[in-house]
């Protein structure tokens, strides 16, 4: 009785070999690959009140650049969420340009206002971001512009 995968052995050779270390190369590099400061073309690929490894509560932010040297890199964010900062990240949601009043009373709500903006916003919305990089390496993106999507009517017959 032969093994199951000895059906695959025609096509591990050297050059399949050769193929998936040149895939895991590049996958390496669009993942580790360090954007410049600069301004961007963005949208808001993901956006979660989630709670951090150490149990603080944050706003999770995903960004894919769209234009640029940089096309399709991901970038992330995190906003902590304490009364100390509140305004910053309260500054960030106003920024995203939706008509949604933005404040926090509780944890929950919170949440719920987060995963109403994104709703708002995912697939309507682009921005122009400025990324800065801080003298420690920490990443920051700020929201300078937003701009609606305009999509194609579809023809109903």
């Amino acid at each position: 009785m032969s093994n199951f995968f000895d059906n695959f052995k025609v096509y591990l050779t050297d050059d399949f070999y050769k193929q998936v270390e040149e895939a895991e190369k590049l996958n390496e590099e669009f993942y580790n690959k360090k954007v410049s400061d600069g301004i961007y073309r963005i949208e808001i690929m993901d956006m979660v009140v989630k709670q951090s490894k150490r149990g603080n509560w944050m706003i999770q932010v995903g960004y894919k650049i769209l234009n640029g040297k940089y096309e399709n890199s991901v970038l992330w964010s995190f906003f902590v969420i304490r009364q100390s900062n509140i305004l910053v990240n309260n500054a960030f949601l106003k920024s995203l340009g939706t008509p949604i009043p933005i404040e926090c009373t509780s944890i929950t709500q919170y949440q719920k206002l987060v995963d109403d903006i994104f709703i708002t916003i995912r697939g309507d919305k682009e921005y122009d971001a400025e990324l800065t990089t801080s003298f420690n390496g920490f990443t920051s993106i700020k929201i300078i512009k937003s701009y609606d999507i305009e999509k194609e009517e579809l023809p109903f017959v």
